[in-house]
């Protein structure tokens, strides 16, 4: 006997108000086993600022990367950006494994002097804990319409409803999977930031050799700049000397009249 469609109706949203006070009452859920939401889920970012000799920075960056390739899965290459010219520099963004967070900055520091190191944590432990109370729900959910469903094998309108109610729920799940995916690994794996530039102590005659080198382009571009200037200023000029003789001439007639 099929399902009447009030009662479809009815069932639906009695589960919905459902849902919404489980979500709202529905207590932490244990994380990793450390006693729920209270427990501390830490996601570690570290900064690192190394100063190397100018012609070693090319070296440094591709040595870096190298290392970090050699930890295989233990270590992921976020970022790597490379910059010549007169301030040569490079930056390189990685997520490792805890564990090697310490073997990278050793290795780094033998490769140069570190002018700066900080680390930053920021406690994940809500955020976790919320997308596993949802996906909970979800799943509630989920089973309660899969019943339904069943229930209601005969009635196409009611069949249609909660296949299509059904399809959102799945994806909503898998979206909200991926993010604890994306939370979990935040907390297992740590970030950590190398920005390579030149020692600070550069030579004396240094700046002295970049402002010769660019000596050549200033003047050109200085010059062109006066020209512009000397062609825009050129017809004001005729402008205002006839009307300074002008000016002149009235004057001196006026003063021949008195």
């Amino acid at each position: 006997m099929c399902l009447p469609r009030l009662l479809l109706v009815t069932l639906l949203t009695a589960l919905l108000v459902a849902g919404c006070a489980k979500k709202d009452e529905a207590p932490g859920v244990p994380l990793s086993g450390q006693g729920g939401p209270a427990s501390r889920q830490l996601a570690y970012t570290h900064s690192l600022s190394l100063d190397v000799a100018e012609d070693r920075i090319v070296p440094v960056f591709n040595d870096a990367q190298a290392k970090c390739r050699e930890m295989g899965e233990g270590c992921e290459i976020l970022e790597s950006r490379l910059e010549s010219g007169h301030s040569p520099s490079a930056t390189l963004k990685f997520r490792v494994i805890p564990a090697g967070i310490p073997k990278l900055v050793a290795a780094l520091g033998l490769q140069g002097e570190i002018a700066a190191q900080t680390t930053q944590a920021e406690d994940l432990a809500a955020p976790i804990a919320d997308a596993a109370r949802k996906q909970a729900m979800l799943e509630t959910y989920r089973a309660r319409l899969e019943a339904l469903q069943a229930r209601a094998e005969r009635d196409v309108d009611a069949l249609i409803k909660l296949n299509r109610e059904l399809a959102q729920v799945q994806s909503d799940l898998e979206t909200i999977a991926g993010e604890r995916a994306r939370l979990a690994k935040r907390v297992t794996r740590e970030i950590l930031t190398i920005a390579i530039a030149p020692r600070q102590n550069r030579s004396f005659w240094r700046p002295i050799a970049t402002a010769l080198s660019d000596f050549g382009p200033s003047l050109s571009q200085g010059v062109s700049t006066a020209i512009t200037a000397l062609a825009w200023l050129l017809p004001w000029s005729v402008v205002f000397g006839f009307a300074f003789l002008g000016v002149r001439w009235g004057w001196r007639r006026a003063k021949r009249t008195r």
